[in-house]
């Protein structure tokens, strides 16, 4: 039961401080969004889990599909996505480069092959974007195959990719390529410099509620969901619903969009709000708390010292005096966006007894 006339801040405040008063640790992280679609998010989460599959592909038998759209097929760039979405453009483009195409020799009175099946290990496809709005995307094949032998061929490429303009098929020419092409993307994101543009969505894109574009997909896209945005993904653990449409994650503790609910956002709301809120640890002597508080990591890094340390976040030390400026920073904050019903999303505060 808590007191009658204390809000959950000052009583949570009260318990951790009675604690801390040997002093203690503190932890922090910026909450992230969590989408694809966010640059940071991007090179931070997805490029990672991306680029770790594909070290292990044999580099002699990797083709490199480059695949765009000619505008003078779609109205705009948004009618070209939804035909590659909607008609599942790149399995599709798979599937025919696996089972090949045989036609009928009138001359000759018998079914000939046109383009020999091939056949595909791996595949992985991304999706970027032109600046005038349109979608391109780059398709890697591991062939069973190595060299010429597992060569694609333009001509084939063209006849099943009909509303394309510009398409290019490439391999890659040594072990120390692969290994600069995958490192390259782990760290950055991107296959490319200079090609940021490429991975952020249209304006069009920005503003649809409810709108999803998957980024990548693959060959084990029924097995794991690349290219989908952690918000998205579903735990088996047991959830705490939070008001707001959110959730904390029973497995991992993340706060994340409570599915189904009736709050609907656009890419360019959860955008805008990665590292708007932060979650902070404590430790203590005999306590531990856990709380994500509706303050901007980097307002928080301002007023409290400490050091980043990498994979862990940023660590200070915690008082019974710095808990006290941590809250009213809170405080202030709340006040300065026009008020917050929940000043903490969420915290756990547990005692630890000898």
């Amino acid at each position: 039961m808590g007191e009658v006339g204390s809000s959950i801040l000052e009583i949570t405040g009260r318990n951790v401080a009675r604690h801390l008063q040997g002093g203690g640790l503190g932890v922090a992280q910026k909450c992230r969004c969590g989408l694809v679609w966010c640059p940071a998010c991007w090179r931070r989460i997805h490029s990672k889990r991306h680029a770790e599959v594909m070290k292990d592909w044999d580099w002699k038998r990797v083709r490199h599909v480059t695949l765009s759209f000619d505008p003078g097929e779609f109205k705009n760039g948004r009618e070209a996505w939804e035909h590659a979405n909607d008609h599942k453009s790149i399995a599709g483009l798979v599937r025919n480069i696996e089972r090949g195409k045989k036609v009928w020799d009138k001359e000759k009175k018998k079914w000939v092959v046109l383009y020999p099946p091939l056949k595909v290990r791996d595949w992985k496809w991304f999706l970027e974007w032109h600046q005038n709005d349109f979608p391109h995307y780059h398709l890697f094949l591991e062939m069973e195959d190595e060299g010429k032998a597992g060569m694609i061929g333009e001509d084939r490429i063209h006849h099943y990719w009909r509303k394309g303009r510009w398409i290019n098929e490439d391999y890659i020419k040594s072990e120390e390529h692969w290994k600069n092409q995958t490192g390259y993307f782990e760290k950055t994101g991107y296959f490319a410099k200079d090609k940021e543009h490429q991975g952020r969505l249209p304006d069009w894109a920005m503003d649809v509620p409810g709108l999803k574009i998957r980024r990548g997909g693959s060959k084990a896209h029924k097995r794991e969901e690349w290219g989908a945005d952690l918000a998205e993904e579903k735990t088996e653990g047991k959830e705490k619903q939070l008001p707001g449409g959110l959730m904390i994650d029973g497995d991992t503790g993340e706060v994340r969009e409570l599915p189904g609910s009736e709050k609907v956002k656009t890419y360019r709301g959860r955008l805008e709000a990665c590292g708007e809120c932060t979650r902070i640890r404590v430790y203590g002597k005999n306590c531990y708390a856990e709380g994500v508080f509706n303050v901007p990591y980097s307002d928080l890094k301002k007023v409290v010292p400490g050091v980043y340390k990498e994979g862990q976040g940023y660590e200070f030390e915690m008082s019974e005096k710095l808990l006290a400026d941590l809250f009213d920073l809170v405080r202030s904050v709340q006040v300065l966006r026009g008020g917050f019903s929940d000043v903490m999303k969420h915290f756990r505060f547990t005692e630890l007894r000898r």
